[in-house]
């Protein structure tokens, strides 16, 4: 999936309203961040086989300068 806007990524993480204020000036104030976080995201999906198994559904991805967290969750 591919965020293109805040609303996009408040449909996928629940943020509280404080919260999505200031996510929403930091996407309008940096119009490289998008793309940013798209690239991470295609990133992990692509390296996904190189991770490190942390725990049962949880892995580790060294991505150039970035540490990166991949929880797998199942949804119903």
């Amino acid at each position: 999936m591919q965020i293109k806007n805040a609303e996009d990524l408040f449909r996928l993480y629940d943020f509280e309203g404080d919260l999505r204020l200031k996510i929403r000036q930091y996407l309008n104030a940096d119009t490289k961040l998008l793309p940013k976080i798209n690239a991470l995201c295609l990133g992990a999906e692509k390296f996904k086989s190189q991770a490190t198994p942390i725990y049962t559904d949880t892995y580790l991805l060294k991505m150039e300068k970035c540490l990166l967290f991949i929880k797998i969750l199942k949804i119903k």
